[in-house]
């Protein structure tokens, strides 16, 4: 596990995991009061997304 891995799930302790495998979150971006948004980590990559269509967040 990396640093940037560590650091992301401590700061989302509480976070749902989906059968895709993102912890879900609500979404600092577009800032949704449901929670629409979520990481997945990857052995080589963590992957960021938001599910809301208006919202373009997303990275890798």
């Amino acid at each position: 596990m990396s640093e940037l891995e560590d650091n992301i799930k401590s700061a989302i302790p509480d976070a749902r995991v989906s059968a895709k495998g993102f912890h879900l979150i609500r979404c600092p971006v577009c800032q949704s009061k449901a929670v629409k948004a979520g990481f997945k980590f990857e052995p080589d990559k963590i992957v960021y997304n938001c599910f809301r269509g208006s919202c373009n967040a997303k990275g890798e």
